[in-house]
């Protein structure tokens, strides 16, 4: 899917089919780029509920994709990312 509207994105629950899958996935345009993520649901050492995210480059060749890894630790008691 992609995003128009510059620094804007979608994130939807994902249908995971193993458990490797990430709970969410969902497209970004960061500073007019495509990009896809994908965020786990997990519990950092601390005890608190935190996402973790990579984002990968669409504009990229498949041999040549940018990965970056994304820690977001605020807490969140609720079923929803953020």
């Amino acid at each position: 899917m992609k995003i128009d509207k510059m620094n804007e994105g979608v994130i939807f629950l994902n249908e995971k089919q193993n458990e490797n899958q990430p709970d969410y996935t969902g497209n970004l345009n960061v500073l007019g780029r495509q990009v896809r993520i994908a965020c786990w649901k997990k519990v950092s050492k601390s005890g608190k509920n935190m996402m973790s995210c990579k984002i990968t480059d669409e504009d990229s060749n498949k041999g040549d994709v940018t990965a970056y890894e994304v820690q977001d630790s605020r807490n969140s008691e609720v079923n929803q990312p953020f």
